[in-house]
């Protein structure tokens, strides 16, 4: 059954992202916009199982038959879509589409209890360059991938990053996504959404992945996809307070043991989210998993399919009101358990 993967015209990247990809040269992914983050997502996806000669095409518009694998916010929850297709929406940072057959989501938290379900891991950084290992045992920079809006207001206090500098000589660098890619010169890579309990059930861990594969050690937050993919304290650290992060950078600073043992583990953690084992999952969900999916549901009956809808809706409601308020689904996940493996029945 043919696979496509569906990209609006506009999210298209330039003629030369085809090259440094295979090359592996720097990808400057700033003019892109969303681009460089949700819906490159599936450019790199199809780019990949391109070049592993996997059987799928790059579309701007629907199909008129087969598997199309798109991010969610796509389409709006009200459009319709032509029911001879089977639908697959990629979660990234967004919610569930109902009118979808099944969900690919980067974080395995939230999967484990989303029915029609399967958790896929974001790609890492294209072109992403390792520390620099001549850097040794320094302890200088401290640095924040992302957006300035993604990390704790706490940490970016005058009095926070002048207590960095007086107590370690550290200092903290927001990388922009021109630098993405470079962990040559950061020497702990920094986190942390914010100091509640919320578990950030929509979130991704991809920033771990990436400290992973840089070989740079990682303090972060409470987030579920840290902890799921992680192993708190072995090849990563935690910290609940502004306090706490200054903890963990003393002892940082003054364990080099410590340090080795976290670049370490994380290398180990971080071969499951390489490149290459992420095209072999994707391999296997293009030619197995989905086709099985898509022909069982052709052989559903009208009632199967009008109750499988309703479950769609109902799981579409339930994360809109969660999210909403801001509970990132906790609550769901204590009040309804076992909703997932009950729908799958």
């Amino acid at each position: 059954m043919k696979v496509s993967f569906l990209l609006a015209p506009e999210f298209i990247p330039k003629a030369d992202w085809h090259e440094a990809l295979k090359k592996g040269d720097t990808l400057q992914v700033a003019s892109l916009g969303i681009a460089a983050t949700a819906q490159n997502m599936i450019y790199q996806t199809w780019f990949w199982l391109h070049e592993a000669g996997v059987s799928c095409d790059l579309v701007h518009t629907l199909p008129k038959e087969g598997i199309v694998i798109f991010v969610s916010n796509t389409f709006s929850p009200h459009t319709f879509l032509p029911p001879q297709l089977f639908y697959v929406d990629v979660l990234a940072d967004t919610r569930l589409l109902p009118s979808t057959h099944f969900h690919l989501i980067q974080n395995q938290a939230k999967a484990r209890w989303t029915p029609h379900s399967l958790f896929v891991p974001h790609w890492p950084q294209p072109s992403l360059i390792p520390r620099d290992p001549t850097r040794g045992s320094r302890l200088e920079k401290v640095s924040f991938f992302g957006d300035p809006d993604n990390l704790a207001p706490e940490l970016q206090t005058p009095e926070w990053t002048n207590q960095l500098r007086r107590e370690f000589g550290m200092f903290l660098d927001f990388k922009d996504s021109k630098s993405w890619h470079d962990y040559s010169d950061t020497d702990v890579v920094l986190a942390i959404r914010d100091f509640s309990r919320s578990p950030h059930y929509h979130k991704p861990a991809t920033k771990l992945y990436n400290a992973w594969l840089a070989g740079v050690p990682f303090i972060g937050g409470r987030d579920s996809a840290y902890a799921i993919d992680g192993r708190p304290g072995i090849d990563y650290l935690v910290a609940t307070s502004p306090q706490q992060v200054i903890e963990h950078l003393r002892r940082l600073k003054e364990d080099a043991t410590l340090r080795q043992q976290l670049v370490a583990h994380g290398r180990e953690s971080g071969a499951a989210f390489s490149r290459e084992t992420i095209v072999l999952q994707w391999k296997q969900l293009i030619e197995e998993t989905l086709p099985i999916l898509a022909e069982k549901w052709k052989h559903k009956s009208s009632l199967q399919q009008h109750l499988f809808w309703i479950t769609q809706k109902y799981s579409y409601f339930l994360d809109l009101c969660f999210k909403k308020t801001n509970r990132d689904d906790l609550l769901l996940e204590k009040t309804i358990p076992g909703i997932k493996e009950y729908l799958r029945k």
